[in-house]
């Protein structure tokens, strides 16, 4: 069969970086685990890399050497005599592999002259020296197993007949056998899944997702365990929940809710794939999944270049699947193959082989080593790596402490978000929440011993290297000028309202919604600096933010501390805070002078900041208006003003902060609709524990900008509109208004006739979810 195939080159090459050196510089060998933030490497005698040299690695080799001495005749039927007597040179050169492993003798330099064997030799020169010379427990991990599978197929190299001879095809090629049963009830679920597909199709990408995790048990270091391994009934599968330390499927799912009538849409999808057999028959199940269901245009499979780790996947491997399917009589599974190879020959579906893939770098290791593939996978909308050893090269293979959040692990590996599934047969970790944590902590004997699965998410950070850059930005902004102006105009209150902050957390309130309030009026009244209003109107006010106390009056409304309530909720499921973003200037320093105070004082872990994606309404926020500011405020002489921006540029760069741009904000219609035409954006409001809506554009949105009675309730005026509980902050610049008791409506209208639209008067109101909305979180 052939296949769409993106073409194979490695052209440049760089030195491998050894970061643990200082530990390997004698032979000595320390009866600790691996300390945290170290390369796991068997030169710590408690590492789950000794278990792999001393029992794993030779057993695969034992397994590999037996079962070709086994297939002796076959070879000598289908390759000849010469052939033959080269097999059995390397079945010989296998097992003495085995006893190099085993008696931890120095690794020697690759003969090869293939590209790849430079980058293992270049370590090799790199680690030796009079006292230390690399070994199976005397170097990083990775670096070792990678080494040893390099050996092997170095000796179908050398031959003269055997160089493309694959030698665990006998194996993949047996345990796919022993795995028909399962596959074809595979099959036919899948196909019944099509046909009777769930309300809501998560449900069905998330049990998809799952079934996939758990065949990567089917990768069995030895083929009797894996024979003895009992088939998993899909309809069971609900049962293996428990075992798994953490599902962020839903995260990855929502990037594929587009509207694309609407919103822009060249969606890929990576698989970064490992094992062959019924796991790479997964695969494609949950591929075809995703071009069937989600507005996904293509799906790269990203393949090993030679025989790697017994049961990686290569080409021929594919070849082989579908060759099998095609020869089954059950319909469906030939009407699945057939689709399939549909799907390849339309290249809705490529597959990609890469050197890079076989070399022992760690992935972050990519950009340098091989740009044209770490490009590629920039343009994903979401890249799905599979397997252990792929994790361990994804986090370089430290002992990460499994709190440690991916923007720290993943180092300079941030092509596209990036989704995980993975079985632990290791005993590395890290990207997990305190619960999930905890619980590593409590079963680490026995983490690696495949019992447990994760499903782990990390979006993508911004580019670091034109990160909080705000001069990166080309694009045009007629108001640009006009911004800046409104953040000079304010730089004395912005002096004093740092320093305002600042005595906040020296000298707290015995109330922290106390705190809290005086910074929300803050920026009540901030709102009230934009150029909707005449410039003069805006020099004149600043002068009289500060003034808190004095403006009490102008308050129609305050229901903050109904809000407290939900934001002091450090046991609700969500920790996340969104604000929809008003105007620039000093208004935006204030949204993150009282993100600041929620995330210090633990109400919020990651704080959602909505902008517009083009210029809009004059002052309104875009993500060039964020970077700018800070930008200034890390020049500024002021100490706290530096403190203020260099935390929150590290906020934004760990993610804990996030810039979320989405191009609903400028449509010409209502809150109402967002479910329907952007369910992405919906999805993330309805997953946070408060929304605070700011502006009055905002509030118009709301409440469809229909001119309605001011005491109608949130319930009447909303409409559909109830992501989550929404804290609503305006200073009142039109007409259009909802919820404020008839008794304050009567008092205001009598003290000024145009006090709904004169910009003087401001309303804090909370909109608390209704009950029949508030499922989302608690499913």
């Amino acid at each position: 069969m052939h296949f769409s195939r993106i073409p194979c080159l490695v052209n440049q090459f760089c030195e491998i970086s050894v970061p643990f050196s200082r530990f390997l510089s004698s032979s000595t060998k320390m009866d600790i685990a691996t300390p945290r933030n170290v390369k796991l490497s068997g030169f710590f005698r408690r590492s789950n890399a000794v278990m792999n040299a001393q029992e794993r690695i030779p057993n695969c080799l034992t397994a590999v050497a037996n079962e070709l001495n086994s297939r002796m005749p076959d070879i000598r039927l289908q390759y000849g005599q010469e052939a033959s007597e080269e097999m059995k040179n390397i079945i010989a050169k296998i097992y003495a592999l085995k006893d190099e492993v085993l008696q931890d003798v120095p690794f020697r330099k690759l003969l090869s002259t293939a590209p790849d064997a430079k980058f293992y030799n270049d370590y090799l020169e790199k680690m030796t020296s009079q006292d230390c010379r690399p070994t199976m427990l005397q170097t990083i991990r990775v670096y070792a197993e990678c080494y040893v599978y390099r050996r092997v197929w170095e000796c179908f190299e050398l031959t003269n007949h055997l160089k493309q001879f694959d030698p665990y095809v006998y194996l993949k090629n047996e345990i796919l056998t022993d795995s028909f049963v399962l596959l074809k009830k595979m099959a036919k679920f899948f196909v019944s899944l099509q046909e009777n597909p769930s309300e809501d199709k998560y449900f069905d990408f998330d049990k998809l997702l799952r079934i996939n995790l758990w065949s990567n048990k089917r990768d069995k270091p030895l083929k009797q365990e894996y024979v003895r391994d009992r088939l998993r009934n899909i309809r069971d599968i609900d049962a293996d929940n428990a075992h798994i330390l953490c599902n962020n499927s839903k995260a990855a799912w929502v990037l594929f809710q587009t509207n694309v009538s609407v919103m822009e849409s060249n969606l890929i999808v990576d698989f970064i794939l490992d094992s062959s057999g019924y796991e790479l028959f997964q695969d494609f199940c949950l591929a075809d999944f995703l071009t069937m269901n989600t507005p996904i245009e293509k799906i790269r499979f990203h393949v090993k270049s030679i025989p790697w780790f017994i049961w990686s996947t290569t080409e021929n491997d594919i070849d082989y699947l579908f060759n099998k399917m095609k020869q089954m009589t059950k319909i469906y599974l030939q009407s699945l193959v057939s689709r399939w190879i549909n799907y390849i020959r339309q290249e809705k579906w490529q597959i990609v082989v890469r050197n890079f893939w076989c070399l022992p770098n760690d992935f972050s290791e990519m950009k340098n080593i091989d740009p044209w593939l770490y490009k590629t996978l920039s343009e994903s909308t979401l890249i799905i790596v599979k397997g252990d050893i792929n994790y361990q090269k994804s986090v370089g293979d430290y002992n990460w402490n499994p709190e440690t959040p991916f923007s720290r692990a993943l180092e300079n590996f941030h092509p596209s978000n990036i989704m995980f599934v993975r079985i632990l047969k290791s005993d590395l970790v890290c990207g997990l929440d305190e619960v999930a944590a905890k619980r590593v902590e409590l079963l680490h004997r026995h983490i690696s011993k495949g019992y447990m699965g994760m499903i782990q998410y990390a979006r993508k950070p911004p580019d670091p290297q034109g990160f909080l850059d705000w001069n990166n930005f080309k694009k045009f902004d007629p108001y640009e000028s006009l911004k800046q102006t409104l953040f000079r105009i304010a730089d004395p209150l912005i002096h004093k309202t740092a320093q305002y902050l600042k005595n906040i957390y020296k000298h707290p309130s015995q109330e922290d919604k106390d705190d809290f309030e005086k910074l929300i009026k803050l920026l009540l009244w901030s709102n009230q600096s934009d150029y909707i209003m005449s410039k003069e109107y805006v020099i004149k006010s600043m002068a009289q933010i500060l003034s808190t106390k004095q403006k009490e009056g102008f308050i129609v409304c305050n229901q903050l501390e109904e809000a407290w309530n939900i934001i002091s909720d450090r046991s609700h499921p969500s920790n996340t805070i969104a604000i929809i973003c008003d105007n620039a200037g000093f208004e935006l320093f204030l949204d993150l002078c009282a993100a600041d105070y929620l995330f210090t004082n633990y109400y919020a872990r990651t704080i959602h900041f909505h902008v517009k994606h083009i210029p809009w309404f004059i002052s309104d926020i875009t993500e060039k208006d964020v970077y700018w500011m800070l930008h200034q405020l890390s020049k500024s002489p002021d100490k706290i003003l530096q403190d203020l921006a260099g935390n929150w540029k590290e906020h934004f760069k760990t993610g804990r902060w996030k810039i979320i741009v989405r191009k609903y904000w400028i449509l010409p219609i209502g809150f109402s609709r967002m479910k329907e035409i952007d369910p992405v954006l919906y999805k993330m409001l309805e997953e946070t524990k408060i929304v605070i809506v700011k502006g009055d554009l905002n509030y118009r949105k709301l409440l469809e900008d229909t001119n309605i009675d001011p005491s109608t309730p949130f319930r009447e005026a909303l409409r559909e509109f109830y992501p989550s509980d929404m804290i609503l902050v305006r200073v009142m610049k039109c007409d259009v208004a909802c919820n404020i008791p008839r008794q304050y409506v009567q008092k205001f209208e009598k003290l000024n006739e145009h006090w709904m639209d004169c910009g003087q008067y401001g309303l804090i109101q909370f909109a608390p979810k209704p009950e029949e909305y508030c499922d989302c979180l608690k499913n």
